[in-house]
């Protein structure tokens, strides 16, 4: 089975695709949105709280910049609000093909890897504050779902098949970002913006910790 790195690379890929075809279109957000997707509005005041959430927690558990697993390791904002936007993606495209994800389900994969305090830890190497660990994992599952749904197997062939779908699926929900987070450039992807938010000198200083380990894939 591929490493959940790849998994994670896909995710981002497909957020950044879906988001890219609708910035093309300069269609703009409400006001006080950070982003817009499909039915679910994404504030730009929970997006604050979370992004606060994310540097506090990576703080207390001295994890260093390059400890970090993120997106955009020049933005926390951008990828806390990629991982935002991913996890409403795989709900949404997951209603529509009567795919879900039970609590016992997420609970077994957080005992899977060692308990709550274990699974927060991998997480937030990824980029996702404690208060929504939860969430971000319920997505990963409905993605593993998802591509099994699409017919996603072992071979490299039937996974780029299932992507494939993914990507399509993905593609139909209207997906608006505040240009504030950043201009999408087809050959790069988000284009960093020197106001985003990026680690301190602080926070480069902090501590030896290890680097953020790979989450593995669901059912490992």
């Amino acid at each position: 089975m591929k490493s959940h790195r790849v998994a994670r690379a896909r995710l981002i890929a497909l957020a950044v695709t879906a988001a890219g075809a609708v910035l093309t279109a300069c269609a703009p957000v409400q006001a006080g949105a950070a982003a817009i997707v499909g039915d679910h509005r994404i504030t730009s005041a929970e997006l604050d709280k979370a992004v606060r959430g994310f540097e506090t927690a990576v703080t207390k558990a001295k994890i260093p910049p390059q400890g970090l697993q993120i997106a955009d390791p020049n933005s926390y904002p951008r990828s806390v609000l990629l991982n935002m936007v991913q996890v409403d993606l795989f709900e949404q495209i997951a209603r529509r093909h009567k795919v879900s994800v039970t609590e016992g389900e997420v609970d077994a994969y957080v005992q899977s890897q060692g308990g709550p305090a274990a699974i927060e830890q991998k997480a937030l190497a990824f980029g996702v504050p404690p208060s929504q660990t939860r969430s971000f994992l319920r997505g990963m599952l409905l993605n593993q779902k998802l591509n099994q749904a699409f017919g996603g197997g072992a071979d490299e062939a039937a996974a780029q098949r299932a992507a494939a779908r993914l990507g399509e699926e993905a593609g139909k929900i209207d997906l608006k970002i505040n240009p504030r987070y950043g201009h999408f450039d087809p050959q790069q992807g988000f284009v960093a913006v020197q106001r985003f938010t990026k680690p301190t000198d602080a926070q480069q200083a902090q501590g030896q910790g290890a680097p953020g380990q790979e989450m593995p894939p669901p059912g490992q």
